[in-house]
């Protein structure tokens, strides 16, 4: 700390004295205002008269520009994009009014500091050509009360250029048109957080959270999974509910009725506006049947801890995505019931995509028919979204490919696979799919449609079962072809393996920029 202080005030001091017209202060640079946001830094300076900014950054072999359009006087900006450990010359130039140009009279020197000792290792692998521009933003996070807990952004050459060190475990994060991060904390908080590490907005589930100080207070039980900004105050995401039911089945493939009732969980797809206020909501236990059992469906154990006082508590559905479906509804992933589903704007049902298995003859009209070659229903699957052609992109994470009462075969993959769905006709036809060998992700995961190049970012987040030796994780980019060509691979790995366990990473999202 005393050396980071006298550094301070050396370049304070220097730039003080230093006659360089027209600045009257600076410029100097500070530490990062919050220490779990390390890789940044604070450029002060002020000018004789209004001017706008531009700071070109280099650590030798990349350079970026972050510019400030906006005339003004006297400035104190964070800068972004460095990467650790290594030294970067900050170069500042201020603009007037007239378009007059001046330099600093030198730059400016910043060692970013190292990554955390047991921070994840990462690596690109193979040929980057014909990758989707742009850094990669993802959660990732190992298990138990000594793992790290990051939110990261990488470059193309999978090198950290921006890291939050988080004490809890953070899952949908997203990049909002400011440029902060919009990140659900399951199973109590969503918050907005800028780049520096401010949580400029918190809310939280106050049927069962207190919540920290200045955070709004939202009448749900829980927020988990995902959190979508339909517009600047308005937010969807998902909560849930217990009710007790009787004559619940023993298990998945025994539907004996249980002699005492069941504490079941169910989802409920909430929007939330700004102000905590709930302006919709659709219960599934309300739309759907409570006693279709799929495998999984009757763990004991993901929402025990959040209702200790109904142990044990199953998770009949457990949903694990929602998003708008383009006209006025919504499209919900179900993993335990190995199905999306599709909500109107009036909350019914339009239809089911997935195993026809355990339907009742009340559901029959909406069962999606499916058709065309090569076709294959999702399993616990994760992060669907529209795409622009109007299919539906989803990660399949194929656990089992069975639904009772047929049995679980022996081995499985995981896939990125497109449906085409007909609602006229009620068919559904799978158009794409990336399935690379028998890798096999037994938790999260996410496809995403690139926008520029048409290709498919693919999350195969939890590599739980893997080989020795084989990473935790990997993210590939893919092309949509008959024969996708990864263009593009991280691969996760643990770089301590006496350590807390395998790195995951919940899903990952293509931004164009740390700045916008």
């Amino acid at each position: 700390t005393a050396a980071i202080t006298t550094t301070i005030e050396t370049q304070i001091a220097t730039a003080l004295t230093t006659a360089n017209p027209p600045f009257t202060l600076g410029p100097f640079l500070t530490s990062a205002p919050h220490t779990s946001t390390p890789l940044v830094t604070v450029l002060h300076l002020a000018t004789e008269m209004p001017t706008a900014l531009s700071v070109t950054m280099s650590d030798g072999t990349n350079t970026w520009t972050q510019t400030f359009d906006d005339f003004a006087t006297d400035r104190e900006v964070p800068l972004f994009g460095f990467r650790p450990s290594r030294t970067h010359l900050i170069h500042v130039e201020v603009t007037d009014q007239s378009g007059n140009v001046f330099p600093s009279a030198a730059p400016l020197s910043w060692t970013a500091p190292a990554l955390p000792g047991g921070f994840a290792d990462m690596a690109v692998a193979g040929n980057v050509t014909g990758r989707e521009p742009g850094l990669t933003l993802f959660p990732l996070y190992q298990f138990g009360p000594t793992g790290g807990k990051y939110v990261v952004i990488v470059d193309d050459a999978g090198e950290v250029v921006w890291y939050h060190d988080a004490e809890e475990i953070y899952v949908d994060v997203r990049q909002l048109p400011n440029g902060n991060l919009l990140m659900s904390r399951d199973k109590d908080d969503i918050v907005e957080m800028d780049l520096t590490g401010a949580i400029v907005r918190e809310w939280h589930a106050a049927n069962r959270s207190a919540g920290v100080p200045g955070s709004t207070p939202v009448a749900t039980d829980s927020f988990h999974h995902e959190v979508v900004p339909l517009d600047p105050d308005t937010y969807l995401t998902l909560s849930s509910e217990v009710r007790s039911i009787d004559g619940h089945p023993t298990s998945e493939l025994d539907p004996t009725p249980r002699a005492a009732p069941t504490n079941v969980v169910g989802d409920i797809i909430v929007e939330f506006s700004a102000d905590g206020t709930v302006t919709r909501q659709t219960k599934l236990l309300d739309l759907l049947d409570p006693f279709r059992i799929g495998y999984g469906a009757l763990d004991v154990t993901f929402w025990d801890s959040h209702y200790p006082e109904d142990t044990p508590t199953v998770d009949w559905s457990h949903a694990n995505a929602v998003i708008p479906s383009g006209d006025g509804g919504y499209i919900v992933s179900l993993r335990h019931q190995d199905a999306l589903v599709k909500i109107d704007a009036a909350g019914g049902l339009v239809w089911i995509l997935g195993d026809p298995n355990g339907w009742g003859p009340e559901f029959s009209p909406y069962l999606l028919d499916p058709t065309g070659p090569d076709f294959s229903w999702p399993y616990h699957q994760h992060a669907p979204e529209v795409t622009t052609s109007g299919s539906i992109l989803v990660f399949d994470n194929h656990n089992g490919g069975a639904f009772p009462p047929d049995t679980l075969p022996p081995t499985t993959a995981s896939r990125a696979v497109e449906y085409q769905i007909n609602e006229a006709t009620m068919r559904v036809r799978q158009v794409w799919e990336y399935r690379p060998g028998d890798l096999f992700a037994f938790f999260i995961g996410d496809a995403d449609e690139m926008p520029t190049t048409g290709n498919v970012l693919v999350t195969f987040g939890g590599l739980r079962y893997q080989a020795e030796g084989e990473p935790s994780a990997r993210i590939l980019e893919v092309t949509r072809d008959a024969t996708p060509t990864v263009v593009w691979e991280l691969r996760v790995e643990d770089s301590n393996p006496a350590g807390p366990g395998n790195y995951f990473v919940y899903r990952a999202e293509r931004i164009t920029n740390l700045v916008p």
